[in-house]
């Protein structure tokens, strides 16, 4: 058996180490051809390629195929100063990472306004990537020159809507379902806590549709009930309070989880007019990460698998990538509902 050197090998000295020739011990290792071999010399092939510690020319291999072998995520600055706000990509990453790995790829995470506006451009006209996964917030003359380039592209929770190429959460529906699930259990005085009328992306760009969607979905929710929408405006702690004590709710629905649009805020202001969660008041979000569970307390709401949404994003941009470009259907879907220890029946009284 070879043994192994010092100095990596090419196919050259695999071969002769195998008795095979340089065709089929490239078949085997680096063409996608080793149907084509009976198992016992697909087995020696590979087993003499590790004694000797072959590894692939992965640049001369991309020459050959035309392909780079990298899929370019481009998301907003994940970083604003020393806190780090766009943390809830990290699970649609590694979803679309364990996709990209059966592939054989690599994923590159791209913070697009780091660039100046003169050169943001530039990385994207030279083709770095065999295909692009785009979030929200990039800003609008960079998604016109990612469509220029003709590179097959995903767009991920964008604002952009359409029936091609897109994967999106259908925020209407959570706003809607997680709005019904309350009703089931009794409630009748529902109140949405975080939305303001500039959440609204047709007359502010630089907000998301989530906002608006999920309002809109418990608006028709209540409407259809017949029960009025009451509205609890983001303020601090004290004008919360004031809120809850004017309008009496026995369940509060939240934007998201995190900080300014969660749950902590309405369980803060709760706690100082003596209302106990979720006895006497249920909080339930509308944002909760599925595979991120505190082990202690978990708060109820409708979940977002970013990690399925992330593998399948994957998967439609290789289905573009393998069909020459040709634009695939677009994903939509809701999430589940769970109680957490965070949603009860509507009290009795």
């Amino acid at each position: 058996m070879a043994n192994r050197s010092s100095k990596r090998p090419g196919l050259k000295e695999i071969a002769k180490a195998c008795g095979y020739s340089v065709n089929t011990v490239s078949d085997i290792l680096n063409r996608g051809n080793a149907r084509l071999y009976r198992e016992e010399t697909i087995n020696k092939v590979r087993e003499v390629a590790r004694e000797m510690n072959y590894r692939p020319n992965r640049a001369a291999q991309a020459v050959r195929k035309q392909r780079m072998g990298t899929i370019a995520f481009l998301a907003p600055n994940c970083l604003n100063g020393t806190e780090l706000t766009n943390y809830l990509i990290y699970p649609f990453l590694v979803g679309a990472n364990h996709f990209l790995i059966t592939r054989k790829f690599h994923l590159l995470l791209m913070e697009i306004d780091e660039f100046p506006a003169k050169q943001a451009a530039s990385p994207l006209d030279e083709a770095f990537a065999d295909g692009f996964i785009v979030h929200f917030g990039i800003p609008q003359y960079i998604c016109e020159e990612i469509i220029r380039t003709g590179i097959p592209t995903v767009w991920w929770d964008s604002n952009t809507m359409q029936p091609m190429n897109c994967i999106n959460r259908n925020e209407y529906e959570v706003g809607y379902r997680i709005t019904r699930e309350l009703l089931d259990l009794g409630h009748r005085r529902i109140a949405f806590y975080g939305y303001e009328l500039e959440d609204d992306p047709i007359t502010n760009p630089g907000c998301h549709y989530s906002s608006r969607d999920r309002y809109r979905g418990y608006c028709h929710a209540m409407e259809e009930a017949g029960l009025p929408v009451l509205v609890i405006e983001r303020t601090d702690v004290e004008g919360i309070r004031r809120n809850l004590l004017a309008q009496r709710p026995t369940a509060v629905i939240t934007l998201g989880s995190s900080p300014h649009c969660g749950p902590a805020e309405i369980a803060h202001a709760a706690a100082t007019i003596g209302l106990k969660v979720p006895d006497q008041l249920s909080i339930a979000s509308c944002d909760l990460e599925a595979r991120i569970r505190p082990a202690v307390f978990q708060i109820g709401g409708m979940t977002y698998d970013r990690f399925q949404t992330g593998w399948e994003a994957a998967q439609m941009l290789f289905e573009i990538i393998g069909n020459n470009g040709k634009p695939t259907s677009s994903r939509s879907f809701s999430g589940e509902f769970r109680l957490g220890h965070t949603i009860a029946e509507a009290p009795s009284s």
